[in-house]
């Protein structure tokens, strides 16, 4: 824009503003009022709503007494000493996978989770569950160090490349309580052979990459037990709609369905 033109729109502007202050005054002082309490309104309507659970992308207005229950509330804090999370509240996610994995303790086969982090979600499970004295094993496959950098131009679009770095010593001391957590450091897929469930109740996929995790649920299709539990952290989430397609792809394939979250995750269960 010329200094002529940027004159010219200053002059409008200013213009403008004077005609609407000038007309501001023909309009009654009780209809001021009333039509800056109405825009008032809408302008604070989120902060206004009675949210029973408002963060992590999830708002709602009904009864989510659940999520304050004091077994899940210590659960949940232990997952949140791991910092996996950072500053985000990840608490309805947490109570899905929660939920996931108590349905799956009924039946055959290990617990795997690929794409751990630094253990947040499965710590939080594996206590509510009292795992370490269950019989079955919680297979945790990661790098354990981000994305090989090899790898980096597959993740997601809506996920930062370099969200955290070593953190393989962190979680072996988070799962030490826990014999049958059973830790596999690698990439997927190459490193899922070293994984020796030969049934499988739950699948956790959170690798933030579409080709890591549909090769992690071909592979453990066949072992995952009939009303076995897939729980996919990004199926519905901005920014990964490469995940989304690709796993609404298998499930085509292979005649399932995927039940999407409003938390952003997805559900899978075989029957």
């Amino acid at each position: 824009m010329s200094a002529a033109q940027q004159h010219g729109a200053d002059y409008l502007s200013q213009n403008v503003e004077n005609l609407s202050m000038s007309l501001l005054r023909f309009i009654p002082l009780s209809v001021k009022v009333a039509l800056r309490e109405r825009l008032l309104k809408r302008l604070n309507a989120v902060d206004m709503v009675p949210w029973s659970f408002h963060d992590d992308g999830v708002a709602t207005v009904h009864n989510t007494d659940f999520l304050r229950e004091p077994a899940f509330e210590r659960a949940y804090q232990l997952g949140v000493a791991t910092g996996s999370w950072g500053d985000s509240q990840p608490r309805f996610r947490a109570y899905t996978a929660c939920w996931a994995a108590l349905q799956a303790c009924k039946t055959p086969g290990d617990y795997v989770e690929c794409g751990v982090n630094r253990g947040g979600l499965a710590r939080v499970q594996m206590e509510l569950l009292n795992f370490q004295k269950s019989t079955k094993n919680y297979w945790l496959v990661d790098t354990f160090r981000g994305f090989p950098e090899e790898r980096k131009h597959l993740v997601s679009q809506g996920m930062p490349v370099d969200t955290y770095g070593e953190c393989y010593d962190d979680v072996v001391k988070t799962f030490a309580p826990f014999p049958n957590a059973r830790i596999v450091r690698g990439t997927v897929p190459e490193v899922l052979p070293q994984v020796k469930a030969e049934r499988v109740c739950y699948l956790s996929l959170d690798m933030n990459s579409a080709e890591p995790e549909i090769a992690a649920l071909k592979f453990f299709w066949p072992r995952l037990s009939d009303g076995g539990i897939v729980l996919m952290d990004d199926y519905a989430y901005i920014g990964f709609e490469r995940q989304k397609s690709a796993l609404d792809e298998f499930a085509r394939d292979y005649g399932v369905s995927i039940l999407g979250l409003a938390t952003g995750q997805g559900l899978i269960i075989k029957n």
